[in-house]
């Protein structure tokens, strides 16, 4: 035989079709996000699991090697013929008549995958071998990864044949369990028919000598050299895993797949914990470790979009800085104590809140904060942690949030600018009960925390202030530290309100509410204050019987409606707790219909109602209108 076979499962009568669809949860939505959705998971998901296998106390190194040669000059044909009857059922072209293109990934100082490379089952509960072949080479979708570990889902190695034209795999890995060698590959395609059988979607390269009806890894150490040899593999008798991707994707690149490495685990690097190494097909290297990993960074093109964070480098200077820190500027109060986790100035105090600003403006500009968290899993039991931030100054106004866990950035998370860009945000979770609450508010790729991940409710108990909690914390915590700058005077607040002033006594300058209510002379007025506004009776006026005050506020935008625009994230009014604003008053029910909109119900003349506490350097736009209709919808009520 001149090739080596590929087995593919005969599909039963009775099955159901189904194509494989993994790579949807990685590549971007649309046609021109493909190939860096690719790289982005291709990068994320390799490390990730080599990190998992680490071994010994030196760094985990991944090299990603990009080769092309002409067809002619290898016999990679051994091991990629024959697929050719498969992908000819599917009308697949065989791609690159004249060069091949192949991708070469291997990981160095990790354990391979080790077990027993003849199981098809499940290991029983209890069962205390690592059995990473069976769940690598017989399972899509499957993992046994729980708890801290950094991937958990058991697709992400499906973005190896992804990254292929033809959908394929070939792997050598060297095991320290028992030091074999060991070759086999993987195919995914789709529902196919060859002379009227009916084949399953993937397929495996096997020992064709084995006879059994399981397809079984080649063990022979002449096969593998000459894997090594064809496709230019590093690895001599080092452990780990070596995966030859053929026919690589157009637009996977070396420069990307470096700039990628450095946005995901730039922690990591800086941490000594790994090393990355890119070849292209010219043969130019890139070693990229906490020594070098400025000037590789300083080197690469950052032009991607912005929410996937390849636009800007990471803050190198942060992270370092963050990562050597043992002391804290402040250690916040711990939230969710009673399941209500919420940023409010009980959980950062003014004089806390000052504190921090002080250091940002005239100190080091860098402050950390550690902040304690209470989670609740099923059954009740409550689990002490806690996660930290990390504040600098940006000079150039550009600052970004950064998430990370366990080293590995989650980059859809949070991408809005800590204080509107003046500060960088880093936060950093170390903690095993926080990695493990968030690792099942993650879906396969890894790059959000969501509450409508099953797991969480699998697991957690009133998870969804938890996460939001977390999830808001830099933008959350920046604007705190913002409303505890000191105020500007009275005349910087001119522009509070979105309608004209007119001179009133005293330098106070009432606003006209809008038209439609019968009387000589408006019966209230509303006022800026330093931190806020107030809504006051007119003395000697006469208010219309049953009629109430909606109330409705929001900081002003460039463009568009700013009440529309409106987030929990500028403030959030919540009646008699964890406010961001403070509300005081007289002779009013407070009706709260939103974080932003409160209807007034007057109780006696005279009568006043303020809200204090906004950003200073912002602007608020309010909204006063008559309005008798909406207090059914309340969900909150205070009485003044």
């Amino acid at each position: 035989m001149d090739f080596l076979p590929w087995s593919f499962a005969v599909r039963p009568e009775a099955a159901v079709q189904t194509d494989p669809f993994e790579e949807e949860f990685f590549i971007g939505p649309s046609e021109g996000e493909l190939d860096g959705g690719h790289v982005d998971s291709l990068v994320r998901e390799s490390i990730q699991n080599a990190l998992d296998a680490r071994t010994g106390s030196g760094p985990v190194r991944v090299k990603f090697g990009i080769h092309e040669e002409p067809v002619s000059s290898t016999d990679r044909g051994r091991y990629l013929d024959g697929l050719c009857p498969h992908l000819e059922a599917l009308e697949v072209e065989w791609p690159g008549n004249d060069h091949t293109r192949w991708l070469v990934y291997e990981d160095f100082n990790t354990s391979g995958l080790c077990g027993n490379p003849g199981i098809i089952d499940d290991p029983p509960i209890g069962h205390d071998q690592r059995e990473d072949f069976y769940w690598f080479w017989r399972n899509v979708g499957r993992s046994a990864k729980t708890g801290e570990k950094l991937g958990r889902w058991g697709l992400g190695k499906t973005v190896f044949p992804s990254s292929s034209q033809v959908n394929a795999i070939i792997g050598i890995t060297k095991r320290a369990d028992d030091g074999r060698s060991l070759v086999m590959g993987q195919a995914v395609l789709r529902n196919h028919s060859i002379g009227g059988v009916r084949f399953l979607p993937y397929g495996l390269l096997h020992d064709p000598a084995n006879p059994g009806p399981t397809p079984m890894p080649i063990e022979d150490e002449g096969e593998a050299l000459r894997i090594r040899q064809i496709f230019q593999l590093e690895r001599k008798g080092e452990t780990g895993l070596s995966l030859v991707v053929p026919f690589l994707r157009d637009g996977i690149r070396a420069d990307l797949i470096a700039r990628s490495a450095c946005v995901h685990f730039f922690v990591r690097i800086l941490r000594g914990d790994l090393v990355v190494e890119t070849v292209d097909e010219e043969g130019k290297r890139r070693t990229i470790e906490k020594d070098t990993v400025r000037g590789v960074v300083k080197a690469l093109t950052w032009d991607g979009p912005a929410s996937s964070k390849l636009a800007s480098p990471p803050p190198l200077d942060l992270a370092e800085w963050a990562i050597k820190n043992e002391e804290f500027d402040a250690t916040l109060p711990a939230a969710g104590t009673n399941g209500n986790a919420i940023w409010s100035q009980s959980i950062v105090p003014r004089q806390v809140a000052a504190s921090l600003t002080q250091k940002l403006k005239t100190g080091p500009q860098r402050v950390a904060v550690r902040v304690p968290l209470i989670l609740e899993r099923q059954g009740g039991e409550q689990v002490e942690t806690f996660f930290d931030i990390f504040f600098a100054r940006n000079l150039a106004g550009r600052g970004e949030s950064w998430h990370v866990r366990d080293g590995m950035t989650i980059t859809a998370v949070g991408t809005g600018r800590p204080a509107s860009g003046e500060l960088d945000g880093l936060m950093l979770i170390s903690s095993k009960a926080l990695s493990g609450f968030l690792g099942d508010a993650e879906g396969p790729a890894h790059v959000d925390w969501s509450t409508e991940e099953k797991r969480l409710a699998k697991n957690w108990q009133t998870y969804r202030r938890r996460l939001h909690f977390v999830r808001g914390a830099i933008t959350k915590l920046a604007d705190l530290l913002r409303e505890s700058e000191p105020k500007p005077a009275p005349i910087a607040l001119r522009n509070v309100f979105s309608v004209p002033m007119p001179s009133g006594k005293e330098g106070i300058e009432p606003i006209k509410p809008p038209v439609g209510i019968r009387s000589k002379k408006p019966w209230f007025s509303v006022h800026q204050l330093s931190e806020g506004f107030a809504v006051r009776s007119v003395p000697e006026t006469v208010r219309p019987e049953g009629v109430n005050l909606k109330v409705t506020f929001a900081y002003d935008v460039a463009a568009g409606d700013p009440f529309k625009k409106w987030s929990p994230f500028d403030f959030e009014v919540r009646l008699g707790h964890d406010s961001t604003l403070a509300i005081s008053g007289h002779s009013v029910k407070v009706h709260r219909l939103a974080g932003n909109e409160l209807v007034l119900a007057i109780e006696k003349e005279p009568f006043k109602f303020s809200v204090s506490g906004f950003d200073s350097v912002r602007d608020v736009v309010v909204r006063v209108e008559p309005d008798n209709s909406l207090l059914s919808e309340a969900a909150e009520v205070m009485e003044l």
